[in-house]
């Protein structure tokens, strides 16, 4: 299943990003572009992104994690559902940084027309991250394949002081 954005290039939100490269300069985006497919599963396609500005600013990855969910009725009990959606990813978007937490940088969420979309009418999801350092959790695992009792012991650390500080708030 391909993007309603597979056809263009650029993806507009609706409210900007603010990224920092590593000596701590802010970049404010709305728009991404030239995306490349990354990883993706049963509902959802992945594409590395980048942020739309001139050559001298920061030159980061970043992740749109893209979702279509078909509503060809206009269902009252899943727009109910997109609305609590959008209220979590704005909590998600204020939690405090945290190196094992990979914050949503903004999202855009968009009813669809048949036309619009090629297919029934229904939600599109975009949502924007910044890519993880070392890559995804499923990259490494998939490069390393069994993984050693030590690294399994210290990623299972990283993931519950993630969890922990989620908790948290």
């Amino acid at each position: 299943m391909a993007s309603v954005f597979a056809a263009r290039d650029h993806i507009h939100f609706d409210q900007p990003a603010t990224l920092k490269d590593p000596q701590g300069n802010e970049l404010v985006t709305d728009t991404v572009h030239a995306k490349i497919a990354g990883s993706g599963g049963p509902v959802t396609k992945t594409w590395i992104v980048r942020h739309v500005g001139s050559p001298s600013q920061m030159d980061a990855f970043l992740i749109v994690k893209n979702c279509y969910i078909p509503d060809p009725s206009n269902d009252a009990t899943l727009k109910k559902h997109i609305q609590n959606l959008e209220v979590k990813l704005e909590e998600l978007m204020r939690i405090p940084t945290h190196p094992n937490i990979i914050r949503p940088l903004t999202f855009k969420i968009a009813r669809g027309d048949a036309h619009e979309l090629g297919k029934d009418p229904g939600w599109q999801i975009d949502v924007l991250v910044e890519r993880a350092d070392r890559g995804s959790l499923h990259d490494a695992l998939e490069m390393t394949g069994i993984v050693d009792v030590a690294v399994g012991r210290a990623w299972a650390i990283q993931l519950l002081e993630g969890l922990g500080h989620l908790h948290r708030r």
